[in-house]
């Protein structure tokens, strides 16, 4: 008797070993809106959540207008947790300048616990290994099927977009 239950914990160990554990991804939405610029650049907004459901608006040189949600695999959402923490994503700088003129801005929200990290950035500031991963997240829409909705949906990186305050804009008085 001793053998066959011997036999039977060894085996049930084994296979509660070959069980993946479920990854704990700390991040909770990503939102990224890409801005105009003096080109064809995508107008659009792409957010994700811990629920697996992806919100999506596009206006301006894209290949859906309007609002659209979806549904992304648990194993999409583990993927864009991972390579935000590859860029050390609280480690981010929360503006990244231009560094020419014509290019589109990424105005991204990264939600992780209570903390809501907003990023102002200019495609040419932002450094490589960063600009990827963002883009990667952006285009996550392209490999799911999207489903019109009829109402619109909220973005929370439209309340951080840069506006210029004109009344601290000062001209040089006249000669």
């Amino acid at each position: 008797m001793k053998p066959l239950a011997l036999l039977l914990v060894i085996a049930t160990i084994l296979l509660a070993c070959n069980k993946p554990k479920p990854r704990h991804n700390p991040i909770s939405k990503v939102q990224i809106y890409t801005g105009p610029c003096f080109g064809d650049c995508p107008v659009q907004t792409v957010s994700i959540d811990s629920t697996l459901a992806v919100n999506y608006w596009g206006d301006r040189n894209t290949k859906y207008h309007g609002f659209f949600t979806a549904t992304i695999p648990q194993a999409l959402w583990d993927s864009v947790n991972f390579k935000l923490e590859q860029i050390h994503y609280k480690n981010l700088k929360a503006f990244y300048p231009e560094t020419y003129t014509d290019g589109p801005d990424y105005y991204v929200l990264i939600e992780h616990g209570c903390v809501k990290t907003y990023i102002d950035a200019s495609v040419s500031g932002l450094p490589d290994n960063v600009y990827h991963v963002f883009t990667s997240i952006l285009n996550t829409y392209k490999s799911v099927k999207l489903t019109p909705v009829k109402d619109s949906i909220k973005f929370d990186t439209f309340k951080r977009q840069r506006v210029i305050d004109v009344k601290s804009i000062r001209f040089p008085p006249k000669p």
